[in-house]
């Protein structure tokens, strides 16, 4: 049997990797729609011309990791709450 760390078991019981998942999918379609919302100007044209295409590609890029790691810490927290009970 294999001996597990304190580290391993933290992680193990946060279930990183299923959070991972789920925030990589929201995340990544929150940012698909913003970036394609902006791109296409759906709301109409942007008076602002400072950005371009290439510029608001990175922000979403940006925009999707956050919101991973805000669902994967929320997510995980809730796990631990729900193990320790």
């Amino acid at each position: 049997m294999k001996k597990h760390t304190a580290k391993q078991r933290v992680l193990e019981l946060a279930n990183i990797r299923r959070n991972l998942y789920i925030g990589l999918t929201i995340g990544f379609s929150i940012s698909a729609f913003a970036y394609f919302y902006r791109i296409n100007e759906i709301a109409g044209p942007n008076l602002d011309a400072r950005g371009t295409p290439q510029l608001f590609f990175l922000l979403s890029i940006v925009l999707a990791f956050c919101i991973t790691m805000l669902i994967v810490l929320i997510l995980g927290v809730k796990s631990l709450i729900s193990s320790i009970k």
